[in-house]
């Protein structure tokens, strides 16, 4: 069970972000449900693979697709090897752990590479953090193990708004808020 895009209906598009979307990337989900400009063979071939496992810096919807992670060190390498990026945003390092159980069972690498930053560690525990679709771990008599994952279920409600292009903007541009004076103000009783 691994959280990743839906790889047969809008595979591609454009994320906006700033003041009227002065950044705009296009993005590209892949064959296997991943941001990638490239799609990942399962076959190996006889060029060695390295996969990069992370969170939204892997993902990297936010930079174009020639300038994220993978692309600029399948460049740096050039054609010699195979570079993978699996990404998903919010995910901890816990689920970090199933992600490479997944991509050395269907990619079978010969490097892993971990893109880990300082707030992976403590959302990687049950009781900080618990987000739907993600492994974490769970501490009982000072020992921990991992726990059980919460099935991710669609939210209606959810999807919809984010099939709305002015519901993305909003949320994406204007940082989900809309500030509108007249309703934070307080009333002027002295008039």
């Amino acid at each position: 069970k691994l959280l990743k895009y839906e790889k047969t209906r809008g595979t591609r598009g454009r994320y906006t972000a700033g003041h009227l979307g002065q950044l705009r990337v296009r993005w590209r989900v892949n064959n296997d449900g991943w941001n990638s400009d490239i799609d990942y063979q399962a076959p190996r071939s006889d060029k060695p693979r390295i996969a990069i496992i992370g969170d939204s810096f892997v993902e990297a919807f936010q930079v174009a697709p020639k300038d994220n992670l993978e692309a600029v060190l399948r460049r740096q390498l050039g054609d010699d090897h195979d570079v993978y990026a699996f990404g998903f945003s919010g995910s901890p390092l816990a689920h970090y752990l199933q992600m490479a159980r997944y991509v050395n069972a269907g990619y079978d690498p010969d490097v892993l590479v971990f893109n880990v930053v300082q707030n992976d560690f403590h959302q990687s525990l049950c009781e900080v953090r618990r987000p739907p679709g993600m492994l974490c771990y769970a501490e009982q008599d000072g020992r921990f193990s991992e726990g059980d994952v919460i099935p991710f279920v669609h939210n209606p409600i959810k999807r919809l708004s984010r099939r709305s292009a002015l519901v993305r903007y909003w949320y994406h541009n204007l940082g989900g808020r809309i500030d509108i004076p007249y309703l934070t103000r307080e009333l002027d009783t002295n008039k």
